[in-house]
C-alpha cells in the first residue's frame, strides 16, 4: 500500500515545527533546567518519527538526525552551549533552522574558493596554523560571524577581503605544480571545494558510483567476506558523502552559508587519531568534541587555565568513543528492529583504546613509524576491527541486503526520472520547433 505523502514526509513538519517551537518559545526561557524541561515534549516525536520510517535506510537516517544530532543539539541549546551561543544563528528563524539542521560550524559569508588547507578552516580540531584576525573568528571563537554587529561588519568585510587575497595567492603559488602534498591538485580541489556547484558535481559522481556498485553487487552470487566488508566500507564512505553533501549544496545556494567538508580523505590517514579525529565523519566528530570531550576536560580541571592531565584526556576520549558506539547501536536497532548486540559499541571503544595506546607509545617514543607504515597500521587496525565487530551485525540480521535493495530501487528511480525528464525536454524542444515551422509555413502560404 502506498504511504500517504503527509505520513511519509512527516519528519519535515517535525523539523519545521520543532525548530519554530525552540526558536520562538524555548529560547525565551532561562537557560538550564527550564529550557531542558520545555524540550522534553519533543523527545516522543523524535522517537516515533524515527521508528515510523518505511525503509531500513530511511530509519537509519531519521534516527541519526533526530535521536543523535537533534537531541544533542537541543541539550546544548538548553544550556546555551554550541549553536545557541552564535549571534548569526539566533538572528533569524531561517538561520536557526540552518544551524540546527546542518553542521556545528558554518561560514555565513562563504569565500569564492576554498583554501588548500581545509582543516584550517573547517573542522576546528587543530589550532590554526596561520594567524587570523579576531574579527574573522568572531567573539564565539568558532569561526561564525554575527550579522548584528553594526560597524564591526565593515571591519570584518575588510578582514575577509584580506583572507581572500591570501587564499588566491596560495592557489597561484601552487598552480605550477600538479601535485600538492602527495595529492593531485585537481583532486584536492574537487574533494575540498565548498562551492555549491562543485559539491553538486561531487554528489552526481557519488550517485553514479553507488549505482554502478549496486548493479555489480546484484549480479554477484557470492563475494568473499573480507572483500565484501571492504566494499561495504567504500559504499558507506560514498553513501554518507552523498547524504551530507547534497544538503550542503542546497544550503550554500539557498541560505548563502558554507558548510565544512564531511570527510577529509580518510584513506590517507597515517594514524588512528588522524583517522578518527581529523578525517572521518567530521560532523559527528565536531558534535562529540563540543558535547562530550570538551565538557569533560572542563569538568576535571580544564577551566582554571591549566592543561588537563593525560588521565583526564583518556577519560574524555573513551567517553566520546563510547557515546558514539551507543548511538550507532541505537541506529542499528532502528534499522533492523532487532535486539542490540553491542558489537558496534565494542568496536568504537576498541578504536578509542587504540587511539590512546598509539598516543601513549608516541609520547614515550616507542612508536614512530614512517608515513607509509603508519598508513598501513591504521588501515589494518580500523578495517579488521570493523570486519570483526562493526559489519557482522548488519550482515547477520540482513540489514545490508535490505539497504542494497533500497539503494538499487533509488538508483533506478533516479535513472528513470532523468531519462523521462530528458525525453520530455527533447520532445518539448522538438514540438516547439515544429510549431514555429508551421507558423512560418502558414505565413508564407498567406
Amino acid at each position: 500500500m502506498e504511504v500517504p505523502i503527509t505520513g511519509r514526509f512527516e519528519w519535515i513538519w517535525l523539523v519545521l515545527g520543532g525548530s519554530a517551537y525552540v526558536y520562538y518559545l524555548v529560547l525565551k526561557l532561562p537557560k538550564g533546567i527550564p529550557r531542558l524541561l520545555a524540550l522534553v515534549p519533543l523527545l516522543p516525536f523524535y522517537i516515533i518519527v524515527s521508528w515510523r520510517g518505511q525503509t531500513c535506510l530511511e530509519r537509519a537516517l531519521l534516527s541519526f538526525f533526530f535521536l543523535w544530532m537533534g537531541i544533542f543539539k537541543l541539550i546544548m541549546v538548553a544550556y546555551e552551549y554550541g549553536p545557541a551561543t552564535d549571534p548569526w544563528i539566533i538572528s533569524s528563524f531561517s538561520c536557526f533552522l540552518t544551524g540546527m539542521s546542518f553542521s556545528m560550524h558554518m561560514n555565513p559569508d562563504p569565500l569564492p574558493m576554498t583554501s588548500s588547507e581545509p582543516q584550517e578552516q573547517t573542522d576546528g580540531r587543530e589550532e590554526v596554523k596561520h594567524k587570523v584576525s579576531s574579527l574573522t573568528v568572531g567573539k564565539n571563537g568558532n569561526g561564525l560571524h554575527s550579522r548584528k554587529g553594526g560597524n564591526r561588519w565593515n571591519e570584518t568585510a575588510v578582514a575577509g577581503k584580506e583572507r581572500r587575497q591570501e587564499i588566491l595567492s596560495k592557489l597561484k603559488s601552487r598552480s605550477r605544480s600538479r601535485v600538492v602534498g602527495g595529492v593531485p591538485r585537481w583532486l584536492e580541489f574537487f574533494a575540498y571545494s565548498l562551492d555549491w556547484r562543485v559539491v553538486l558535481l561531487r554528489c552526481l559522481f557519488y550517485l553514479a558510483f553507488v549505482g554502478v556498485w549496486v548493479q555489480q553487487y546484484m549480479t554477484q552470487a557470492h563475494i568473499p567476506q573480507l572483500i565484501l566488508y571492504f566494499s561495504y566500507s567504500i559504499l558507506l564512505y560514498t553513501g554518507v558523502l552523498l547524504v551530507f553533501e547534497l544538503p550542503a549544496a542546497i544550503a550554500a545556494s539557498v541560505f548563502k552559508v558554507e558548510l565544512p567538508a564531511q570527510f577529509n580523505m580518510p584513506f590517507l590517514a597515517t594514524s588512528i587519531a588522524d583517522f578518527w579525529g581529523r578525517r572521518w565523519n567530521l560532523l559527528v566528530n565536531n558534535l562529540l568534541r563540543v558535547s562530550i570531550y570538551i565538557p569533560i576536560l572542563q569538568a576535571f580541571g580544564g577551566r582554571s587555565g591549566k592543561r588537563p592531565s593525560f588521565q583526564v584526556k583518556v577519560l574524555a576520549v573513551l567517553a566520546s568513543f563510547t557515546v558514539s558506539g551507543i548511538m550507532h547501536e541505537i541506529i542499528f536497532f532502528y534499522m533492523s528492529r532487532t535486539a542490540p548486540t553491542f558489537e558496534a559499541t565494542m568496536f568504537f571503544v576498541l578504536n578509542g583504546a587504540g587511539t590512546l595506546l598509539e598516543s601513549w607509545l608516541q609520547r614515550k617514543k616507542y612508536y614512530n613509524p614512517s608515513k607509509l607504515m603508519g598508513w598501513f597500521v591504521t588501515f589494518c587496525f580500523v578495517f579488521f576491527t570493523a570486519a570483526w565487530l562493526f559489519f557482522p551485525p548488519l550482515v547477520r540480521d540482513g540489514s545490508d541486503r535490505q539497504i542494497i535493495k533500497e539503494l538499487n530501487r533509488f538508483v533506478l528511480w533516479i535513472r528513470d526520472l532523468a531519462f523521462n525528464s530528458s525525453r520530455g525536454f527533447i520532445g518539448w524542444v522538438f514540438a516547439g520547433s515544429m510549431f514555429h515551422t508551421s507558423e512560418s509555413e502558414l505565413g508564407t502560404a498567406e
